[in-house]
């Protein structure tokens, strides 16, 4: 009716503000002057009549609806602004447009009022202080303190409100007089503005000067509204008067009051029994208690007779003179007072509370509150089998938070009637004999619940004690009774702060202690003690427990409601001990009573949902989509019956967030996380063993998916936090995350504290667990990484096949986690060059994967990958390009061709051709994945700069060396980018590109090149280093053909500038030292030597010739000859 109305109202105005604005249009459309004014008045005229029509639509609005309505008030307060601004442009201001703007100011001041606009005035005090120059301040209302100082000090003041109360006065004592009682409605309205800051002084002081006014217009026209809004007057003096201390006077302007509104509205109206009851007060200040109790009692019998509509004034009605008969010690009689006011307010609170309506429902809640499951998810033989559930047992921190999300009345209510049964019980101790002590325990228990409520567990436990005392003093041979619902919610209360293990002691002793009837008691005890156990893990004794009083109940003919209950936390146990077909019977069964019962929208209808949610995520992967829909059903109930901040909607946003995890829905996941966790930090400042379970999660999320390593230590590190503070340190829980945080250790290099990690690990889990489970199989399979990566091939081994044996003794010969692990066995067979051994371990992996996903998925491509680069090792060309044009085949088919591993295969086959020469398909191969790898990477990746050093290889080996070069300096800007400039890869690639230049005879470029080499060598391989030695090789070689070209003293300057090796160059002057030692030296003495003995040789030849024609026939003798010459020559 009210968006009726507003709708309605709001044509009105559009059709008012359309006029308005053809009128204006029109005229500045006529530009005749001597018809301008003309235009101006009417234009007035049209302005004032829309900013009444626009004050008659806000006005009928508040008196409609009232100024409580927010929807209506705010479209009020727009109209009411809309005709000021209005009426401010009218030309002539005559006084009825005044009077109707001071009117339009009134209604907004109590607009303004009702929406409370509390703000500080203390800068702006002359704003609301007009008034104060006329008023005159009554004895009763003096002030020590300045007024500007007093209303400068006080926050709480209406200064919107005030402000339209102090203009509308102004206008009307200006036009009206001092004596108009519009002008007493403005000092009205602003004595009530103090009255609500409680400055007492200024509130009577203008409801006496409106009072005043009042009574010299009674003089004239007197009238039943005005003689009652005179006795309203009468009573707020009365109330100022009382709060200053100034009780006679308060009690004369009371009573002045009730004999007018006696007269107007006669004995038996509500309002003066309101009056009586105020009168009755004053006379309890003054201590006049027999005039104070008649007062009450009058005032009693006239809201009796309205008691629909005078419920509280009834309560605090009885209350006040139980008060009066306690002082007169007549206990009799204030208890009886008492006892009624206390009926009455619980029924009452009970009725106006939301969450106290159903008294079993908190209740309820604590032992129904859905509690998260974190499976394993490895349900195989060997594996931990076990289900994380963290306490949500509801600590005094948990319930101080919950009560702030609950209104302020309603808690100031609550504690209202806790402080009522107080009085009662400190009342009923007057009695000595035991006609008293059911009351007594009646009040105890019922306070004890109250303060449940409340979350005052402690003060909670202490009343209980006290009425299991006042049970056993008045009663001590006494059947069960109160005694054991007192016992049964004493261990309800441990419950729920968190303390089990006494709980469920509690629980047992009782048990014993009754054990001799099966009856609805033993039942209760039964199912709370089953849900304690199941809340510490103990799902087999919370079964048993469970099962026995789902018996008890059948056979006591419970209603399907309590057996359904039982049936629920059935189903609970179930799931939790993994018999997920009986845990989705008895769940399902049990919702269908609660929808039954309860309706759709119910918490235990929200509850079951969750359960069956949970059922279907345990079960099987395939039912995801099932626990998906349910847990939505659940968390859409659950936003309607609890706050945004309720544990219970972070338990299902965090299950939700595991859903989208498990779909690999990573995003969603972490959001999900995220508004989960910032529930869960709600409660107990964040230390519980919830948090820690997001923090993990987040961390996983975080590490291997976004690559936040350092984000994902943070949540990691917090995680172990909490988890040991509660579990302490070797649970194998902490082991969980210990273990992850040794995988982000390994991410970021740091291998040596990631070892340590997963030592420690591995030493908590074997622990627990034994040697031969499979997360003690997962944790050595970290290790033995973690040490092929640190070169450690042969403790990498060792790990390696014990984690074989583990998993071949858990799982199927043809589980993907032994595929794996042969993987992971043939890469280390592979770097220590077994390929033969590796390649059975990767034939039988192969043989694995193809078995499970089939011959088109990318495990299988992966492997047929790594057969390849195999192959390639032992130079089987051809059969390497089989295996890598099937990998590159199902790659492309899966992850498309602009997919980086299907560039990666690529590049392999590149390395392929290059090898056997056919440079062109190598080429080929090198170019489309670099084009995938740069789209993918950036061009500016490590990647990048590596199949760039292949192709300037293969341009190289192609003769085309220019070519060669830029892709070797492409490669060499991006390393050093991201590794430095002293690291091995760069010097590899100053290596290469000296190659380069010493082919083209670039003698300066080549010693460059190899100078840097050499230098980046020396600072990290040693001198026996055979790839330095390979570079030092070749830059001796070119320092050589330097030397020759430029000189030596360039040669060695060049060498020592490219490369601080001062020994090369002194390496190089010793070299050209024995080139001119040679030139100058040796080849001269040499020559002269062989000149020497060619001349002795002619002359040797010449005498033999002669010898044999001299001689002829005689034995010739040429010894002497030759030993002769060869002698001298010798010399």
């Amino acid at each position: 009716r009210i968006t009726w109305m507003i709708s309605a109202y709001e044509i009105v105005a559009k059709l008012c503000r359309n006029l308005l604005e053809e009128v204006e249009t029109q005229q500045e459309e006529d530009l005749l002057l001597e018809e301008e004014k003309e235009d101006s008045d009417n234009l007035s005229v049209v302005r004032y009549h829309v900013a009444l029509c626009l004050y008659s639509l806000g006005y009928s609005l508040c008196k409609e609806f009232g100024y409580n309505q927010s929807a209506s008030t705010q479209q009020s307060i727009q109209y009411f602004q809309e005709s000021l601004s209005l009426f401010s442009l009218v030309l002539q201001q005559d006084d009825d447009i005044k009077l109707a703007q001071a009117q339009t100011l009134f209604c907004l001041g109590h607009c303004f009022t009702y929406q409370n606009y509390a703000i500080s005035i203390s800068n702006s005090t002359e704003v609301c202080l007009k008034h104060l120059s006329f008023l005159k301040v009554s004895s009763s209302s003096s002030s020590s303190s300045s007024s500007a100082a007093f209303i400068g000090s006080n926050k709480g003041l209406n200064t919107k409100a005030m402000k339209c109360y102090d203009q509308a006065f102004f206008i009307r004592r200006t036009l009206r007089g001092n004596d108009h009682p519009i002008v007493a409605d403005c000092l009205h309205a602003i004595g009530v503005l103090y009255f609500e800051i409680r400055n007492w002084s200024h509130a009577v002081g203008c409801f006496i000067e409106s009072l005043r006014i009042r009574r010299v217009v009674s003089r004239t026209k007197d009238s039943k509204e005005l003689s009652l809004s005179i006795a309203d007057l009468q009573e707020w003096i009365g109330y100022c008067q009382r709060e200053l201390g100034k009780y006679h006077s308060s009690v004369n302007y009371l009573n002045e009051a009730l004999v007018l509104r006696t007269v107007h509205l006669g004995k038996s109206h509500p309002e003066v029994a309101s009056l009586l009851f105020k009168i009755a007060i004053v006379h309890d200040d003054l201590g006049e208690l027999e005039v104070s109790l008649e007062k009450y009692k009058d005032a009693l019998t006239i809201f009796r007779d309205h008691e629909e509509s005078c419920n509280l004034e009834i309560e605090q009605t009885l209350k006040c003179i139980g008060n009066v008969y306690r002082h007169f010690q007549k206990w009799n009689e204030a208890l009886e007072y008492f006892l009624e006011c206390l009926d009455m307010q619980y029924l009452r609170i009970s009725a106006e509370i939301d969450w106290l309506k159903d008294p079993t429902q908190e209740d309820e809640e604590a032992r129904a509150l859905p509690v998260p499951m974190y499976h394993n998810r490895d349900n195989r033989p060997g594996g931990s089998n076990r289900i994380l559930v963290f306490s949500t047992s509801i600590s005094p921190d948990v319930s101080a938070y919950l009560l702030k999300q609950r209104k302020s009345e309603d808690i100031e209510k609550l504690v209202q009637y806790v402080e009522l049964l107080d009085d009662i019980y400190n009342l009923l101790t007057k009695f000595s004999n035991r006609s008293k002590h059911d009351e007594m325990s009646r009040i105890l228990y019922r306070k004890s619940k109250a303060l449940i409520k409340l979350g005052r567990y402690q003060e909670a436990i202490a009343s209980l004690s006290e009425c299991k005392k006042v049970c056993w003093l008045w009663e001590p041979t006494g059947g069960k009774g109160l005694h054991l619902t007192v016992e049964i919610r004493l261990c309800g209360i441990l419950a729920r702060m968190g303390q089990h293990d006494e709980a469920i002691a509690g629980y047992r002793d009782l048990l014993r202690e009754y054990n001799t009837t099966e009856d609805q008691g033993m039942a209760d005890i039964l199912f709370n003690l089953g849900n304690s156990l199941s809340t510490k893990g103990e799902h087999n004794e919370s079964l048993s427990c469970h099962q026995k009083c789902a018996r008890i109940r059948q056979e006591l003919g419970v209603s399907e409601l309590e057996l359904a209950n039982v049936n629920y936390c059935l189903g609970v146990c179930y799931c939790s001990l993994g018999q997920y077909d009986t845990s989705l019977k008895l769940l399902t069964k049990s919702l269908e009573v609660f929808q039954k019962n309860l309706g759709n929208e119910h918490v235990h209808v929200a509850n079951t949902l969750y359960n069956i949610g949970q059922v279907y995520q345990s079960s099987d992967d395939a039912n995801l989509e099932k626990a998906m829909t349910h847990y939505e059903e659940a968390l859409s109930i659950y936003r309607i019956a609890y706050s945004p901040d309720h544990i219970v909607l972070g338990h299902v946003i965090h299950s939700i967030g595991t859903i989208h995890d498990a779909n690999v829905d990573y995003p969603k996941a972490m959001l999900c996380f995220t508004d989960a966790l910032r529930v869960y930090k709600l409660y107990n400042n964040g230390e519980h063993l919830g948090v820690a379970i997001l923090m993990n999660s987040m961390g996983i999320l975080s590490a291997c998916i976004r690559n936040q390593n350092e984000l994902a230590m943070d949540y990691f590190e917090e995680a172990l936090r909490i988890r040991q503070t509660f579990l302490g340190e070797k649970h194998p829980v902490v082991a969980d995350t210990i273990h992850n945080i040794g995988g982000v250790y390994a991410k970021q290099n740091r291998l040596e504290e990631a070892m340590t990690l997963y030592q420690k690990a591995l030493e908590i889990r074997k622990e627990h667990y034994g040697c031969e489970n499979l997360l003690v199989a997962k944790t050595m399979n970290n290790l033995g990484i973690v040490h092929a990566r640190l070169n450690q091939l042969g403790e990498a081994m060792d790990y390696f096949k014990e984690v074989l044996k583990i998993r071949r003794i858990h799982l199927d010969p043809e589980d993907e986690e032994i595929a794996t692990t042969l993987y992971n066995i043939g890469n280390v067979h592979s770097r220590n060059e077994e390929y033969d051994l590796a390649m059975v371990c990767y034939e039988e992996c192969l043989r694995v994967r193809k078995l499970l996903f089939g011959d088109a998925h990318i495990s299988v491509a992966n492997m047929l990958h790594n057969m390849g680069v195999i192959l390639v090792d032992k130079e089987k060309y051809d059969n390497a390009i089989v295996c890598f044009d099937e990998a590159l085949k199902v790659k492309r088919l899966e992850l498309g061709d602009d997919s980086l591993s299907y560039a990666y295969t690529l590049q392999k086959i590149g390395h392929v051709h290059k090898n056997k020469g056919e440079n062109e398909q190598a080429l080929a191969c090198f170019d489309e994945s670099l084009n995938v790898q740069r789209s993918k990477l950036g061009a500016d990746h490590l990647n990048v700069a590596r199949i760039l050093l292949d192709i300037a290889s293969v341009r190289y080996d192609s003769g085309l060396n220019q070519q060669a070069m830029e892709c070797y300096e492409e490669a060499l800007h991006i390393q050093e980018n991201h590794l430095g400039e002293e690291h091995l890869e760069v010097a590899e690639t100053f290596y290469l590109m000296g190659n380069v230049y010493d082919k083209q005879e670039e003698i300066q470029g080549a010693m460059i090149c190899f100078g840097n080499a050499v230098r980046i060598l020396k600072q990290i391989r040693p001198s026996d280093d055979k790839d330095r030695i390979k570079v030092t090789d070749a830059l001796r070689k070119v320092i050589s053909k330097h030397s020759k070209k430029f000189g030596t003293a360039s040669a060695v300057w060049d060498t020592i500038v490219v490369t601080g090796d001062y020994w090369l160059g002194i390496e190089q002057i010793l070299i050209d030292l024995l080139g001119l030692l040679q030139t100058y030296m040796m080849d001269p003495v040499t020559n002269l030597v062989k000149e020497k003995i060619n001349n002795t040789v002619q002359r040797i030849d010449s005498l033999a010739s002669q010898a044999t024609v001299n001689i002829k026939g005689d034995t010739p003798s040429f010894n002497a000859l030759y030993d002769g010459d060869l002698c001298t020559t010798s010399e």
